[in-house]
């Protein structure tokens, strides 16, 4: 598998998909978009293995949470082939065709 932690893009572009501000209430649902954002960025540069998990570290006094965003990167994914089947309307020759 791939690297964890963000290394195949910039950091800066993962902690703006992120959007939860220190100081607020816990929303399991803002947490769950920001997870999808990340992966979504991922997604768009070739990465479409790459997972994000949030990780929840409670404070000592249980006053705050910290949410850690675990990223296992994944490699990129390239098409290695594409294969036509059930075609019916063009021939092997005009579908080499660009």
């Amino acid at each position: 598998m791939g690297d964890r932690g963000v290394q195949r893009v910039s950091e800066h572009s993962v902690r703006d998909k992120v959007a939860l501000a220190e100081g607020r209430p816990l929303d399991p649902a803002n947490v769950e978009r920001a997870r999808a954002r990340i992966d979504s960025l991922y997604h768009a540069k070739g990465y479409y293995l790459a997972r994000t998990k949030p990780l929840y570290v409670y404070e000592r006094d249980s006053s705050g949470i910290r949410v850690i965003f675990d990223i296992e990167e994944g490699n990129r994914v390239a098409i290695a082939q594409v294969d036509f089947q059930g075609n019916t309307h063009f021939t092997t020759r005009s579908s080499r065709r660009r």
